[in-house]
């Protein structure tokens, strides 16, 4: 691979632990619905609702997803629902965080960390602790974050919570790889997927074998990197998450074109494109679009790599990605 060279590469990061829930579809498709089921609902159901509208915007608008969060705090108090309340509060705190105020994010993280306490709601203290590890560890905290982490992992044990428990060793994992002790986070991810495997939990499994993937790619282990992101793949084919898939893709892809294997990068490639175009994903399409250049590019094959770049930099537009079209 040419020096110099970017490489559009799909970062995995470690996500906020919150409910999931989001309707099939696009982003857009999943907002439309929401909008449209809102004023049918009441009570409990109408405030998760608003959550689940609120997370849709987190990385797109956040002053949306806080004024959604803002409507769902409202609303849980009006019902007088501590539990809703508690959701409520944890997501107003994802949407200051995702704002840049940490420091209206770290309060109502707390203030939803006290009633969940106070109900000895298990599973959603583990949300908690978990998210508050996020803050910490990106607040260059990391000791409060391994702090909070180890609660998430214990009220998992205590409650015998086996699919959170599973999460909290990769949280760890996540941790440990953040602070580069790359050896202490291989342990905790191999952990997880053990205890995964006996649980049955074949989701959780895939997302371990990619921060496997992932962590033997960053320290340049890429037989073991790619025998990872292959296990994640064989798993997310039986499954329904087909953006995760597209991405393991995009990674083994990337792999590949390391390891100088053109011919299999291009074949994961466009495996990955297929699944991103279906999604309607149009910057992770135009990232692909630039990875298959870089091979092309490498390769001597200047027309094919022109082209190539140029349906990135089309992709970039339609996506308003200001910095892939700069890239492209």
């Amino acid at each position: 691979m040419s020096k110099g060279k970017k490489i559009a590469i799909t970062l995995l990061l470690l996500a906020i632990c919150l409910p999931q829930g989001a309707l099939p579809g696009t982003r857009q498709n999943t907002i439309d619905s929401l909008r449209q089921l809102i004023p049918q609902r009441t009570g409990t159901e109408k405030t998760e609702l608003l959550n689940l509208l609120s997370r849709q915007f987190w990385q797109i608008a956040p002053d949306s997803s806080l004024k959604y969060a803002s409507q769902a705090l409202d609303h849980a108090q009006q019902i007088n629902n501590p539990t809703s309340i508690s959701d409520a509060c944890n997501r107003v705190g994802n949407a200051y965080y995702f704002l840049g105020d940490t420091t209206q994010a770290l309060e109502y993280y707390h203030r939803s960390l006290k009633i969940r306490k106070e109900l000895n709601d298990a599973d959603r203290l583990f949300q908690i602790y978990n998210n508050l590890g996020v803050y910490y560890i990106n607040n260059g905290q990391p000791d409060r974050a391994l702090e909070n982490y180890r609660k998430a992992y214990q009220v998992s044990l205590d409650a015998n919570l086996a699919e959170n428990i599973a999460s909290s060793l990769s949280a760890l994992a996540s941790y440990y790889e953040q602070t580069n002790d790359y050896e202490k986070a291989i342990e905790y991810y191999l952990k997880s997927v053990e205890k995964s495997k006996s649980d049955q939990d074949t989701v959780q499994m895939a997302d371990t074998y990619i921060d496997l993937g992932r962590i033997h790619r960053n320290i340049s282990s890429y037989d073991k990197a790619l025998r990872y992101y292959l296990q994640a793949i064989r798993f997310l084919k039986q499954g329904s998450d087909k953006a995760t898939l597209a991405n393991a893709y995009n990674e083994t892809g990337i792999i590949h074109m390391t390891m100088d294997d053109y011919d299999k990068s291009l074949e994961y490639y466009q495996q990955a494109l297929k699944l991103f175009e279906q999604l309607g994903q149009t910057d992770m399409v135009a990232m692909v679009y630039n990875n298959i250049g870089i091979i092309h590019d490498d390769q001597g094959n200047n027309e094919q790599a022109l082209e190539y770049y140029q349906k990135s930099l089309e992709s970039d537009k339609k996506a308003n990605d200001i910095n892939g079209m700069a890239s492209s």
